[in-house]
Order: structure tokens, then C-alpha cells, then sequence
């Protein structure tokens, strides 16, 4: 089944006019930015499976291929000249965007990239890639596979628990629901309650869980050196709703001008955590001297006048050539005439 929908994704992306389902205000052209965190190879699944925001090798490749085909993708810097120009674009441009600081995107999707003769733009959690340590996150996924007892809980900010089941994806979920909005030291209390009472602790990622992995500087200066750009994901990726104004300056201001001190070069770009901002928040990334920032929970393509600071994107799956499908209007054009009826 999984090989049909992949073959269905892919006869659609190559067959279907898309210029049948572009709105009037897009025939002229627009900006796709595609957003991807991270990508793993089979030697990762020896160690349990990537969460689902991953994507297998050769699902990237058949969403990279399709990518490709139909669009001319530049830097992100590129594209928001262009939308900044106050005329309508006149081709389907895209950009390519990775989130997240993971070592996988230097080591397993970067070579991909380049062999398909585009650029892309990589966002750094700076704290990250000083300390090596993974994300709370990751932290929980392998803590749960590895679990040995049958279920952990953790405490909301407003009291609320969630248990979470051993081999329950759902409740999985919902506990990272919560714990995304607390703020990091109750949310890092938690988690290692969690990993206490699962007797699991995820203390050599190379080893233990190669995908939870994080970029060096060393890893960060050889994508910059090749054409990739760096972004900001802030200094220690925080729910930025919740922190305090002077909180927000100093991880917008810290963590441009660690990138800048490490490649000598300007960092224009930034990607709010988790997708997560207030409405003072792009005046705020303004302020701080970046030239535009994108989100994680707004899919949609960027036509011309497009404010650079609240960039909308689309995500790259971990299904091969579905990519190419949602671009091509084709789910489109379905949701359009499943409202009619």
C-alpha cells in the first residue's frame, strides 16, 4: 500500500497541469518555502525509529527529486529580496529549510542537496551545538522505547497529568504537547523524572540514538563553506511566548551573534521555535537585526508583499514524492470540491 500511494504521489506531481489549481494572485509566480527536520539512513534504525518529523534517505531523494523539477530553488535570502521588491514574482521559486541543529543534516541530507545542484538554509539552536547535549524531546523518545516499566506521567504548568503508556503513541504525543508549553526548567524536571522512572537516560547519542545527534561548529563552518546558509533557532530553542521580553532579546541577540563571531559572515535569517509566537514577536526579530524569519505552523506558499518576518512554509514528509504532490494543487483542488459538497 505504501508503495502505491508513493507511486500515486508521484504520477500525480509529474502529470498534473499545475496551473489548473493556482489562484489568479499566483499565476505569477511565488516563494514555497519547504521545511524538513531531520533525515535518517537505515544505519539509524538500528537504534530505534526517528520520530515522525523524519524523513528516510530515500524518501528525501524522491521529495528532493520532485522539488527539483518543479521549481527554482534559491537562498532564502534570495527569496525575500524578491518578495521585498513589492512586484509579483515572476517564477515558482522555492526554498529548502532544516530546523533543529541535528548532525544528521550535515552528515546523511546535505550531500543529497547538493548533488540535485541547489542551496538550502540550515537553522542552529546555539546552546546545542555548544554542549552536544539533544533535545528534551529526543531525550523522551528514547526513554520511552526503552522503557522498563509500563507507563511515567508528568505534571502540566496548570496540574493537569498525563500518563504515558510504553508503546503508546498517542500518549506520547500528548505529553509533548504539554511539556512544549512549559517553560524549559519545570519541562526539563519532568523529563528526567521521566527518564528516571523508565530507567532509561539517553547519555551517548552516538551510540544509543545516532539520530538524536547534534551539529558541531566544525560541522556548521563546512555547510556555510559550501553555499549553505545559517540561520537562528535561538540560543536554547524555547517556547518563545513564554519567556519575558528582555528573555526573548537576549536569545534573538545572543544567538546571531554567536553564528556571525563563528563564520564571519551575516546571520539574516530566523526560525521561531516549536512555530511559536506573539504578535509583538516580528517586530521584536526585527529589532534584533535579522532580515526575515519563517514559522513551523502556517503551510502555504509567500506571494509579494508577503511581511518577511511571519514566512510561511510547507513540510517535507517522510513520504516519498508527496511533496511533489501537494505542490502540484492536485489535494488542493480535492479539499476545494470536497467544501462543495
Amino acid at each position: 500500500m505504501h508503495t502505491l500511494r508513493s507511486n500515486c504521489f508521484r504520477l500525480i506531481s509529474r502529470a498534473w497541469p499545475e496551473r489548473v489549481t493556482e489562484r489568479r494572485e499566483e499565476r505569477d509566480g511565488f516563494v514555497d518555502i519547504i521545511m524538513i527536520h531531520g533525515v535518517h539512513d537505515s544505519s539509524m534504525l538500528h537504534h530505534g525509529l526517528p520520530p515522525t518529523s523524519s524523513a528516510s534517505l530515500e524518501s528525501f531523494r524522491a521529495n528532493l527529486e520532485s522539488l527539483a523539477r518543479v521549481r527554482e530553488v534559491i537562498r532564502l535570502s534570495e527569496a525575500v529580496a524578491i518578495l521585498e521588491q513589492g512586484n509579483r514574482p515572476k517564477r515558482r521559486y522555492a526554498v529548502l529549510t532544516f530546523d533543529d541543529s541535528l548532525a544528521c543534516t550535515s552528515r546523511v541530507a546535505i550531500s543529497e542537496v547538493l548533488r540535485v545542484g541547489i542551496s538550502a538554509t540550515v537553522f542552529v539552536s546555539t546552546e546545542i551545538l555548544d554542549t552536544g547535549e539533544p533535545y528534551w524531546w529526543l531525550r523522551l523518545d528514547h526513554a520511552w522505547r526503552h522503557a522498563k516499566v509500563e507507563h511515567a506521567r508528568i505534571s502540566g504548568p496548570q496540574g493537569e497529568t498525563v500518563v504515558i503508556q510504553r508503546g503508546d503513541h498517542a500518549s506520547l504525543g500528548r505529553a509533548k504537547k504539554i511539556l512544549r508549553a512549559m517553560r524549559a526548567d519545570h519541562r526539563d524536571c519532568e523529563v528526567r523524572s521521566v527518564e528516571q522512572t523508565y530507567g532509561a537516560h539517553l547519555s551517548d547519542p552516538a551510540t544509543e540514538y545516532p539520530y538524536a545527534e547534534a551539529l558541531t561548529w566544525a560541522e556548521v563552518r563546512g555547510l556555510a563553506a559550501v553555499g549553505i546558509e545559517i540561520g537562528s533557532h535561538t540560543v536554547t530553542h524555547p517556547n518563545l511566548e513564554l519567556l519575558a521580553r528582555d528573555e526573548v532579546l537576549r536569545e534573538l541577540g545572543e544567538s546571531k551573534a554567536r553564528i556571525e563571531r563563528e563564520l564571519c559572515m551575516p546571520c539574516p535569517s530566523f526560525c521561531y521555535p516549536y512555530g511559536k509566537y506573539s504578535p509583538e514577536m516580528p517586530d521584536l526579530v526585527r529589532e534584533a537585526g535579522y532580515k526575515c524569519a519563517t514559522s513551523t505552523i502556517s503551510p502555504g506558499r509567500n506571494l509579494a508583499g508577503q511581511n518577511p518576518f511571519l514566512l510561511r512554509r510547507y513540510s517535507i514528509t517522510s513520504e516519498p514524492y508527496k511533496l511533489g504532490y501537494e505542490l502540484s494543487g492536485f489535494p488542493r483542488m480535492l479539499r476545494s470540491c470536497g467544501g462543495r459538497s
